[in-house]
């Protein structure tokens, strides 16, 4: 029996069917925050899928309201945000902050012990395998800005520092601090932890950046290499 030849269907169709579907639950009000951004920047991207754009954008900038008032520059960091969706974003968040509440972003607006530990615990809670993160502080406090560094790589020392030296030259943070994640051990670090935090607080100290601290989350808790003075340790033997 002669083989019937297999239908493909272009990627263009694809995305047009799930925009039409994610456009016709808009008045039904249940949309999630990534799908309203996402609908509203089929506007600006009239091919392109705007979903992983989406996520990147409030994982950055850590809700709707860190996205749209966001400067174009720092949108524009964003991987598939050009320079065109970037004013789009910045002008519907001219437009629309006059007109609702700031809502609570997704990471404290401001590094405070206490508050941050509890954020790492419903934040990191459900990472199943190793992350590392860095968050981005301006002189007073404010956390601006976080991004990935890297995701469950063996060798993840080499390739953050790399990341990290890279991104603190595009946001030129007053102070960073690093979160690194062990989901399947203690919170103790390893000797690979205190190479990493050393590489970092070289490119800081380099940079005039401070680095605030390295937090290890794991299940049974959480380990601050500044709060054990071991951040202080490594900053002396760097400076000598």
């Amino acid at each position: 029996m002669p083989q019937k030849d297999k239908i493909v269907i272009p990627a263009s169709r694809l995305h047009e069917g799930h925009r039409q579907r994610l456009l016709g639950k808009i008045d039904a009000d249940v949309l999630q925050p990534h799908e309203y951004l996402e609908a509203l920047l089929f506007a600006i991207e009239p091919r392109r899928d705007t979903n992983p754009i989406a996520h990147r954008l409030l994982y950055a900038f850590g809700s709707p309201h860190g996205v749209f008032n966001a400067s174009v520059e720092s949108l524009m960091k964003i991987e598939g945000v050009g320079k065109k969706t970037a004013q789009f974003l910045r002008s519907v968040g001219g437009l629309v902050e006059t007109l609702y509440e700031v809502e609570e972003c997704t990471f404290p607006t401001a590094y405070e012990h206490g508050t941050f530990y509890s954020f790492l615990k419903m934040e990191y809670a459900n990472e199943a395998e190793e992350v590392a993160d860095v968050y981005f502080l301006t002189e007073d406090g404010y956390i601006f800005y976080r991004k990935r560094l890297s995701v469950g790589e063996e060798h993840y020392a080499e390739s953050l520092g790399s990341d990290l030296q890279e991104a603190i030259v595009t946001e030129m943070p007053y102070a960073i601090i690093l979160v690194h994640t062990h989901p399947h051990a203690t919170a103790d670090p390893s000797q690979a932890d205190f190479q990493v935090t050393e590489i970092c607080q070289r490119i800081c100290y380099t940079a005039g950046v401070m680095l605030a601290d390295h937090l290890i989350y794991s299940p049974d808790g959480i380990y601050s290499f500044y709060q054990s003075g071991a951040l202080c340790k490594i900053a002396e033997q760097i400076v000598e």
